[in-house]
């Protein structure tokens, strides 16, 4: 009788710390105050330079359809402080070479918010990409692509600025 209550109770909490395990693993629970960003109009702006690359492990390259992602290195500052941030997402349907700068803001918009940027600078509120523009590409044309992809060019790079504006918090 025991064995018969305990069997469920197994196959329930393989399924919660699978759950969880899951979340944890791809970054944990999103913040919901990132998923309605507000209007940049207030607040201090912190500024920084980015580049953007496609991943270049195994995965990234031999099962594309899977885990292709691109990373962005950003250097922000703000008065005497500097910070690094480090971030990967997936290609969103784009190829850096002929994306935009509004297209790739649209695709970043959540990240300022989920690495609480405004708070590494100690400043409350919410971060927004006030600004972000494009001012460099590199080895976007010749050389190897991405299988399965001929116009994702493996080593292409972008590089730009942005501007990140902490919007306080009502």
């Amino acid at each position: 009788m025991k064995l018969f209550k305990l069997v469920p109770l197994a196959w329930v909490v393989a399924l919660i710390l699978g759950f969880y395990g899951i979340a944890l693993g791809e970054g944990g629970f999103e913040d919901p105050t990132c998923d309605k960003l507000p209007d940049p109009k207030h607040g201090p702006f912190i500024k920084g330079e980015f580049t953007v690359a496609l991943d270049k492990s195994d995965c990234s390259i031999y099962n594309v359809s899977e885990c292709a992602h691109y990373n962005l290195h950003a250097k922000l500052k703000h008065g005497n402080q500097t910070h690094l941030i480090s971030f990967l997402t997936s290609m969103g349907g784009y190829n850096i070479c002929t994306a935009t700068a509004s297209q790739l803001k649209e695709l970043y918009k959540r990240v300022p918010c989920s690495k609480n940027i405004g708070g590494i600078f100690g400043y409350p509120g919410i971060p927004v990409i006030a600004d972000m523009s494009i001012t460099e590409t590199d080895f976007c044309s010749g050389g190897a692509t991405l299988p399965g992809f001929p116009d994702v060019p493996l080593d292409a790079m972008i590089a730009g600025e942005i501007v990140i504006r902490v919007v306080p918090v009502n």
